[in-house]
């Protein structure tokens, strides 16, 4: 499964700025095993507004074990609480999340419909067992 992941570092940032927070995002996501790419070469089928190499973007590819996805998202959610000020987008198959400044609850509710969504699909794919 291929997640885009953007990063809006918020109003009056700059283009350093924003690497800097990809770079410290990407740096998380490496920490708990994930590896983000750079943005996709060609816009994957359904994604909105990105292109190649867009500042911000990344590619995370999740193998179809269980749980690689709620990392992801865990490790997002972490990092944005420390960045108050930035957004961020996940992307799967066209299916857009941002998260922003949202109360916890909120965004949690948020994250729970969007990740059974993608795990439910995941599920379908291999049998109704997502940690194959």
């Amino acid at each position: 499964m291929d997640v885009l992941v953007r990063v809006d570092a918020g109003l009056g940032a700059d283009d350093e700025e924003t690497a800097a927070l990809v770079a410290r995002l990407r740096e998380e996501l490496v920490a708990v095993e994930l590896d983000p790419v750079a943005a996709p070469a060609e816009t994957p089928p359904g994604a909105k507004g990105l292109g190649a190499g867009e500042l911000g973007s990344m590619l995370v590819v999740l193998a179809a074990s269980g749980g690689v996805l709620t990392t992801l998202v865990g490790t997002v959610q972490a990092w944005l609480l420390r960045h108050a000020d930035s957004r961020i987008v996940l992307e799967v198959a066209g299916d857009r999340l941002e998260l922003t400044g949202a109360t916890d609850s909120e965004r949690r509710r948020a994250l729970d419909n969007w990740l059974a969504r993608h795990d439910a699909g995941r599920a379908e794919k291999h049998g109704g067992d997502t940690a194959s």
